[in-house]
């Protein structure tokens, strides 16, 4: 019987996903370098290249589907810490500016996201 809560559709699409979040990081990456340019067309031709190589490889289909559940984790990890602070009495602004501030808080962040990526490649290439 089918319900409002069986996700068994969706995993039909799951390789849709990571090509779409694929073509998105590579497209935002362009943007905002300007390696290639300004253009749009050429931007976005070189994301959708890239995101289709990526269709190729099991493999990089595994890491990406691997790695988006750990990453949404610690974004709403990173946010309720923030929240805790403003109930706290943290304006925003303050959060902000003591964060910029910190280097300390960066490669901490940065630290996490290499360890995810490392774990997902273990897990994938075992």
């Amino acid at each position: 019987m089918a319900t409002i809560l069986d996700l068994g559709l969706l995993q039909s699409f799951d390789v849709v996903f990571p090509v779409i979040l694929i073509f998105a990081l590579v497209f935002a990456f362009l943007q905002k370098t300007k390696v290639v340019g300004d253009s749009l067309g050429i931007n976005s031709i070189i994301a959708v290249a890239v995101a289709f190589m990526a269709l190729l490889s099991e493999n990089v289909i595994q890491v990406v589907k691997f790695i988006i559940p750990w990453f949404t984790v610690a974004i709403i990890f990173f946010l309720l810490i923030i929240l805790v602070f403003q109930v706290f009495g943290a304006k925003e602004a303050d959060v902000f500016n003591y964060v910029k501030s910190d280097k300390a808080i960066g490669w901490v962040v940065i630290g996490i996201g290499i360890v995810i990526i490392f774990a997902a490649f273990a897990n994938v290439l075992g």
